[in-house]
């Protein structure tokens, strides 16, 4: 996985570089940065309009008790395009607009959990599931308790052992 990483992190920057000469040279150079101007702008609303947003939409899903994971996932894209077209290339607005189609984010969000599924399976879940089909989370701990007035630790009342753990 690393070696892959430092591959696309040479590559990426000279097929942009590779893409951007030929569009130049196809349509010329005043059009070519008129694009990049144009794309840098979009991208820069969209990232504004969509932040908060985000925000707006996952504060509403948790108030009316429900996982935000696919607003989130969708304002998150939107997000994410409004990044790369802030990026200086072709390709990467390319995937920008690609992440703009309503469709391409559900197909995507689609892939993205079961994967992630498949993954948290392979992995088992964090915490064993209650008897009953409650969910996973943190074994709950049952108990009581008795409330002991007092200012300070040392008005507590004694036991007969010495301690001042009261009994109840």
């Amino acid at each position: 996985m690393g070696v892959l990483l430092r591959v696309a992190v040479v590559a990426l920057p000279l097929l942009e570089l590779a893409v951007f000469i030929k569009v130049g040279a196809a349509i010329g150079a005043l059009a070519t940065i008129l694009l990049l101007i144009v794309a840098t702008i979009a991208g820069v609303k969209l990232v504004r309009e969509r932040g908060l947003a985000i925000l707006r939409r996952c504060r509403d899903a948790l108030d009316r008790g429900e996982l935000p994971a696919g607003p989130l996932f969708d304002d998150a894209c939107l997000v994410l395009a409004g990044l790369l077209l802030i990026l200086p290339g072709f390709l990467s607005d390319a995937v920008a607009l690609a992440l703009l189609v309503p469709a391409v984010r559900q197909g995507l969000f689609r892939w993205l959990s079961h994967h992630v599924d498949l993954v948290v399976r392979r992995a088992g879940a964090p915490f064993p599931r209650r008897p009953g089909g409650g969910g996973g989370g943190p074994p709950v701990i049952e108990g009581e308790y008795h409330e002991v007035r007092g200012g300070r630790g040392g008005d507590l009342p004694r036991t007969g052992d010495g301690s001042r753990w009261g009994r109840g």
